[in-house]
């Protein structure tokens, strides 16, 4: 049966055979020849037409294998000839004039040739270099890239499995396909360390920008702090570095460490006579060695005290809980918040047998300016019955503690610590002008009754020098916070304190009964009394 010359140009199967294959095109190339030059007498030029077109013909599977040479070409080659979906666009022209090549299809020409003359890619020989007689085979020529966009190309690449034939784009785009596209199955072709280069970054498209990245771009600027108006930051600075109740500046949560690792010097000694006990208070050169001993006994230990006081910071100590690392950010921004911290916030001093101590060490610590902004200080009235040895006892303890107020303590250190606390802070209280509130605290009961002179006690006993010296220091203690009254804007109050929560009808009588008693006492120091007893 003879086959029909256009039948394996329309049929959609491949040739049976290499051999039928020369045969169909070299027939179709000679009855697509001109008659005239069929029926040439010019034999030579008739063998070299012939010669040009079944090289053309042959041409597009040629192999490309060097093993494979033993094997005729046709075998390792995939059809060149077009189907028939590509038919009318890709077919071969057969004419050939004045020795000119013949003009083969676009894809043939552009894209299928290397420089070797082969159609496959060195790197896919031997993956595609076999026979395939398969009716689904791939009409597509090796190294032709598909004609769809790149996007859909890419799509394509990441939702299915990598195929060499139909994509080839590099591993490192897949990358920003699946940040760009977010698709599922993109993470089996990306590597776990991200992006890659900024080389391969800059590989990548430039793609212009739009008015709304533009937009974002510009909403997206660094913003400053100092750009919001000054109310705005001060409400900022009150959340982050104030507090409702009073800020505590008290360091007794440390003296039972001084007291386990120490000798603790006594001011005073027992002694006993006919059943009755009294106290005598120590002559102060001895009392000065006592307390170089102490100081001796703490040396070994000085790195154990900083140790617990940095465990216990977060838990005890004055300004728990406040954003105090801001204060470090820059100048400005301390001295904006610095202004906040000392003048919305109220400093209290509550400790009997040392508060003014530490409000001298508070004061030179923080410095002029800060002690300008200063509102208010609730600080315990100075108990001068205490006595000079028991108020140098309690400095060298606090030295130990607060190393802060070496920078107010004399060497040697004063003989009467209380005193000498009281000069430095009325001279330094007075450049603080906007100290509005200056509240003075004392607990009722028995420490009212000690301050107004009304208890007595016949069992300390003390030598005249002694009590002249008690009495000149209370003079002269008090001359100085009368002075202070004056200085300050606003007049001092006296605040009468009760101890216990509940406020009995019991005390709240007596506190009326003892009231113009208090008043007169503190109008020694030009305070003003509260009348209401608080708890």
């Amino acid at each position: 049966m003879t086959t029909p010359r256009n039948f394996y140009l329309l049929n959609s199967r491949p040739p049976p055979s290499s051999l039928d294959y020369y045969s169909t095109v070299i027939s179709m190339s000679i009855a697509s020849m001109n008659p005239e030059h069929l029926l040439s007498n010019d034999r030579s030029m008739f063998e070299a037409e012939l010669e040009g077109m079944i090289a053309d013909a042959a041409a597009p599977i040629r192999t490309t294998s060097p093993e494979a040479s033993t094997i005729p070409d046709v075998i390792n080659r995939k059809r060149s000839i077009a189907w028939e979906s590509e038919a009318p666009s890709l077919a071969l022209k057969r004419r050939r004039t004045n020795g000119q090549d013949q003009a083969l299809p676009l894809r043939i020409t552009e894209s299928a040739r290397s420089k070797y003359g082969n159609f496959v890619h060195h790197s896919r020989t031997s993956f595609l270099n076999r026979s395939n007689d398969s009716p689904m085979q791939n009409t597509r020529l090796e190294g032709h890239r598909s004609s769809k966009p790149t996007e859909a190309t890419s799509r394509q690449a990441v939702h299915g499995q990598w195929d060499f034939q139909k994509d080839d784009r590099k591993h490192e785009e897949l990358s920003e396909l699946h940040r760009m596209e977010d698709m599922k199955y993109s993470n089996r072709y990306v590597l776990n360390s991200g992006f890659f280069s900024h080389h391969d970054h800059a590989s990548l498209p430039n793609k212009p920008s739009s008015r709304s990245q533009d937009r974002k771009s510009s909403r997206l600027r660094r913003f400053s702090f100092y750009e919001l108006p000054p109310k705005i930051r001060d409400r900022i600075y009150r959340l982050l570095l104030t507090k409702d109740g009073p800020i505590q500046i008290d360091f007794t949560w440390l003296r039972p460490f001084i007291n386990g690792h120490a000798r603790i010097p006594a001011p005073a000694i027992t002694v006993r006579h006919e059943k009755s006990e009294y106290y005598i208070s120590v002559p102060f050169d001895r009392l000065v060695q006592d307390v170089t001993l102490l100081q001796g006994d703490m040396k070994p230990y000085a790195a154990a005290l900083e140790n617990k006081i940095t465990k216990t910071h977060t838990v005890r100590a004055p300004v728990r809980g406040f954003a105090i690392p801001l204060l470090r950010v820059s100048k400005r921004l301390h001295e904006e918040a610095a202004r906040v911290l000392y003048m919305h916030n109220t400093f209290s001093f509550p400790r009997s047998t040392s508060a003014w101590m530490v409000l001298e060490s508070f004061l030179a610590t923080i410095g002029k300016t800060n002690i300008a902004h200063l509102h208010q200080i609730d600080i315990h009235v100075p108990m001068w019955h205490l006595g000079v040895q028991a108020d140098f006892v309690e400095g060298a303890i606090l030295n130990l503690v607060l190393p802060a107020v070496k920078m107010t303590v004399r060497k040697p250190p004063a003989h009467d610590r209380l005193l000498s606390a009281i000069k430095s802070v009325t001279e330094t209280l007075s450049h603080a002008q906007n100290l509005q509130d200056l509240v003075l605290g004392l607990a009722y009961g028995r420490e009212t009754d000690i301050w107004t002179e009304r208890y007595h006690t016949t069992r300390a006993l003390i030598s005249v020098s002694d009590a002249e010296e008690f009495a000149t220091r209370r003079k002269e203690g008090t001359e100085l916070l009368h002075q202070l009254s004056d200085t300050i804007p606003a007049r001092p109050k006296l605040r009468v304190f009760l101890t216990s929560a509940n406020t009995t009808r019991q005390a709240k009588e007596g506190f009326k009964k003892e009231l113009p008693r208090i008043q007169r006492e503190a109008a020694k120091y030009g305070w003003v009394v509260e009348e209401n007893l608080q708890v």
